[in-house]
Formats: structure tokens, sequence, C-alpha cells
């Protein structure tokens, strides 16, 4: 059966689709249905007739591109996968097809709103997005302090919040075998990995894994935010300091 990650920017999805995509079972595509770009390899764009940038035909049958990758994957012997955003799959209009369907497996993945905020914000500040092993990336732009602001804030919480609501749906109407919650925090746990790998029918092991994307902030969070207090004192003010990490 296929899956589907759905989950938000900021909470690892390429590197599980990555760690997913490195099991000898499965084959795990990245954004297929991106705005900006049709974000899948060389050979699958050759064996559709595309290219990256034909945006308006994969939208225009975006099922039909969907079950032709499915194909082709489920003739090698693989399960089939892909991570993606709630607004691009509503944007074609696959939101209601696939996160409702009986036959098609969900993961959820979920990370810390306060960490995706600082992270996204460090993101878009400094244009660094994603980071492979290999990747000439500076410290500096790794480990670049961002400033809090409690507007922004507000607002990215009401849009996470949002989004665990459609989770926590599919969850009630589906239930576990068909819709399971992945951790940002646990993808480093073997356990974790098994979980999910046996969620979605794979029969690799959890140390057959690798991935190829790297983490990049690796300081104690509170380093990253110019104006820590002024987050701290946001929380504390909205009742929101559960939300602090533990470490």
């Amino acid at each position: 059966m296929p899956f589907l990650i759905l989950t938000q920017a900021r909470s690892g999805s390429y590197h599980l689709a990555a760690l997913l995509n490195s099991a000898p079972d499965i084959t795990c595509f990245g954004e297929i249905f991106k705005e900006n770009a049709l974000e899948l390899p060389k050979p699958q764009l050759a064996k559709l007739g595309l290219t990256n940038r034909d945006m308006a035909a994969r939208d225009a049958d975006p099922i039909g591109l969907l079950n032709r990758l499915r194909k082709d994957t489920e003739a090698e012997g693989a399960i089939f996968g892909f991570k993606d955003f709630l607004p691009n799959l509503n944007r074609v209009k696959l939101f209601g097809k696939l996160g409702h369907s009986k036959n098609w497996q969900k993961i959820i993945l979920l990370r810390n709103p306060i960490e995706r905020y600082i992270s996204r914000r460090r993101a878009s500040e400094t244009g660094v997005f994603v980071v492979k092993h290999g990747d000439a990336v500076t410290p500096d732009l790794l480990h670049a302090k961002i400033r809090f602001d409690a507007d922004s804030f507000g607002q990215f919480l009401n849009n996470h919040m949002r989004f665990v609501e459609v989770a926590q749906s599919l969850h009630q109407k589906h239930g576990d075998a068909a819709v399971f919650t992945a951790l940002y925090e646990k993808l480093s746990d073997p356990q974790h990995l098994h979980d999910i790998l046996k969620f979605v029918g794979s029969k690799a092991s959890a140390d057959q894994l690798t991935s190829d994307h790297v983490k990049q902030y690796e300081k104690p969070l509170s380093e990253g935010v110019e104006n820590w207090d002024d987050l701290l004192t946001y929380l504390r003010e909205n009742d929101l300091t559960r939300w602090l990490p533990s470490a």
C-alpha cells in the first residue's frame, strides 16, 4: 500500500524521506507537488516525459501522475511513497483524495513548534534550507541567530495548531492502522524507525537506513535567539511553556 508523509516545513521531512528511500523495498520521493518545481529524480522525469519545470502538466492530472509513479515503483517490487505539505496537496485538490482514502497509509511527521519556528526563521533569513553531507556551508549560516517576533510567532502557532487538528481528525477517522505519528526528535531512534517501517509494510531493518541530510543546528536552542528572554516571557504570558523543548 502506498504512503504519504504529511508534514510542515522544517520538520525533518527530507531526512525522513531519505531514510525510508534507503530501505531496499521502499521508494520514497520528495515534495512532488512543490509549487515552483516538480521535485522528482531525472530518471522518473524522463519516464514521464516531463522536466522539473512542467508544473502545469503535473497539476492538470495529479492522480494520474501518482498512479504512473506508483505503477513503476511497484513493478520494481518496492513500496511507493512521497512527502508533501498540506497547502501543496490542497492546491492540486489531492488532500481529500489521499488523506481520506483507505488505500493510502498516512505518516504525520511532527516537530516541536518552537524549534520549528526558530529553524524556519533562520532558513528564511540565511537561505539555507537543506544541507547534505559534503555541502560547503559556513558555521555562521548554520548557527545564525534569529530575533523572536511575537506577531509572527502567534501566526505561526495558529498555523501549527490547524495542522495538528487536521492530523488528529485523520487519526480519529482512520485509527492506528492507517495513520502513524512520527516525531522529529525520534528520527534517530531505531525503535521509532522500526515502527515506521512496520507501518508502511517494509521488511527492512532500522539499521539499514541511511540519510545524506545533516542536522543543521547543533547548539542549545536558546543560543540561536537574540532575545530569548522575550520568547520565554511570551510563552509564560500565554501559558505555552509546555512547548519548551526539554533539552
